[in-house]
């Protein structure tokens, strides 16, 4: 072997496990208030969820989350160790999510039972072990929206004890990565003040106004960093609903207007907030609309992407974004089975710009709480003119939502949908 080659060699062999070590990260309060601190550095959560590092096509989510000028990606449960990997290579960090199944009607275990908590501690802190060295990892997120999703108040008490007994023996497993817990808004909070006092870092999930977060945890003396968990556009449980009495589902360049507002209320909060999550990238969920909350459609990016990429790395796109300024449905309130409709889209876009027009129906999501596959229905579609289009509706009678999307030849799209009620012939 060359001396060269020796050197190299050596090299690469001392550089290796420094390059495989954990960081080092904590949460520190100094006279700026609280900071997030990777090795001694501030880190500031530019992030976004994203349970899956590939899609069905094998869409680059990571990738994805890269190109908007993340820093960092939650998940919420299941994340594979080759997860962590894609996301180093990536130069992300993962807030590392462990799902626990909150107590409804139809739950088979429960909290109160020694043996259900002993045995969900010990697959715990399996996976803590199997993890807690990997150089991606930033954080633990043990829990989301237990306490809200719970049922019975003594469930919620035995499950904010429990929640505490795991924190503190993963605290012991793992002293180098802090733990977070992520509520609906203020909902779960008091619980956590009341039982979980060794949690590292407070998550709220928020689809509406985040300051107001801030200002609770100071009203309520609950001095803890505060971390978006989730930032989002208005869900539905929160706008007005239609015809069909299903939630109206906003344009997308309204819902980009709702994570900018986010964001820039999460950046005002320095020295309480530590950054956020935007909700979500990966995926179509079936949660209210298909397309309620992802950033993107498969591969393609809608304006909420690009919207975060000028938040994140301060530059604006490109290109710009077709918009969908109307979506007409002809006789959405009442359609025969197995009949025709005309749809209607009209869309902003730059001159000359190529368009792809394509329509979708699914049915309606019935779980809040669980994300469940989408259920897609044969489209019979005769396209009219560009925008103009003639489609059949599903056989049998129900309430669907019929989607619209503009794709443009730079990677983008705009998406738009109305709900439909099919009624028997």
């Amino acid at each position: 072997m060359k001396p060269a080659s020796l050197s190299l060699f050596l090299f690469l062999f001392l550089a290796a496990p420094l390059l495989a070590a954990p960081r080092k990260v904590t949460v520190v309060k100094n006279a700026h208030g609280w900071q997030l601190l990777v090795d001694g550095r501030p880190f500031f959560v530019k992030g976004v969820g994203c349970n899956r590092a590939q899609g069905e096509k094998g869409e680059d989510y990571l990738g994805m989350a890269r190109d908007m000028g993340a820093n960092a990606v939650r998940t919420w449960g299941d994340a594979p160790r080759s997860y962590l990997d894609t996301a180093e290579e990536d130069g992300l960090m993962v807030d590392l999510g462990i799902w626990l199944n909150p107590i409804r009607g139809g739950t088979p275990e429960s909290y109160t039972d020694a043996g259900h908590r002993e045995g969900l501690k010990n697959l715990i802190l399996a996976y803590v072990r199997e993890m807690k060295d990997h150089p991606a990892l930033l954080s633990w997120n043990i829990g989301n929206e237990v306490f809200a999703f719970t049922d019975d108040e003594n469930e919620k008490k035995a499950f904010g004890k429990f929640l505490e007994e795991v924190i503190k023996a993963v605290h012991k497993e793992d002293p180098n990565h802090p733990v977070v817990y992520a509520s609906p808004y203020t909902r779960d909070l008091p619980y956590l003040q009341e039982w979980v006092p060794d949690v590292d870092i407070v998550g709220v999930n928020v689809y509406g106004a985040f300051s107001p977060v801030a200002s609770w945890l100071s009203r309520e003396h609950f001095d803890k960093p505060l971390l978006a968990t989730e930032f989002g556009p208005l869900g539905g449980w929160d706008l007005s609903k239609d015809k069909n009495d299903v939630p109206y589902d906003p344009a997308d360049q309204f819902k980009a207007n709702d994570y900018l507002s986010l964001w820039r209320q999460i950046e005002a909060v320095k020295g309480r907030s530590i950054g956020g999550f935007a909700f979500v990238l990966g995926d179509q969920r079936n949660q209210d609309s298909l397309t309620w909350c992802n950033i993107n459609f498969g591969e393609l990016k809608r304006q909420a992407y690009w919207t975060l990429y000028q938040s994140y790395t301060g530059k604006k796109p490109k290109f710009a974004v077709p918009k969908i300024t109307q979506f007409e449905v002809e006789n959405s309130t009442g359609i025969p089975s197995g009949s025709r409709i005309n749809v209607k889209v009209t869309v902003s876009a730059p001159a000359g710009a190529e368009l792809q027009y394509s329509y979708f129906i699914t049915g309606m999501a019935s779980d809040p709480l669980i994300v469940e596959p989408p259920k897609y229905y044969p489209v019979e579609l005769e396209e009219i003119s560009p925008g103009v289009a003639q489609l059949k509706v599903p056989d049998d009678p129900n309430i669907y939502r019929v989607y619209a999307s503009v794709a443009d030849s730079h990677g983008s799209v705009a998406i738009a949908d109305r709900s439909i009620r099919v009624l028997p012939r």
